[in-house]
């Protein structure tokens, strides 16, 4: 039982971290203290993260 409800919890990590970077780009942004200019390379960060992380995870043996 404990190791299911570290299991799922390891499992949202990845998600809500992406979605946090997400969320303080877009208030810093329309704070002001983000330039336009910035979003897409802060963007493309979080993207790349998120699905690189998760492609190392699916096939492990490919990263040594």
């Amino acid at each position: 039982m404990e190791m299911e409800i570290v299991e799922s919890i390891k499992k949202l990590v990845r998600p809500l971290m992406a979605l946090g970077f997400m969320l303080i780009i877009a208030v810093g942004f329309f704070m002001g203290m983000i330039p336009w200019e910035s979003i897409s390379q802060l963007a493309a960060a979080a993207v790349a993260f998120y699905f690189a992380e998760r492609a190392a995870l699916k096939n492990p043996q490919n990263g040594s």
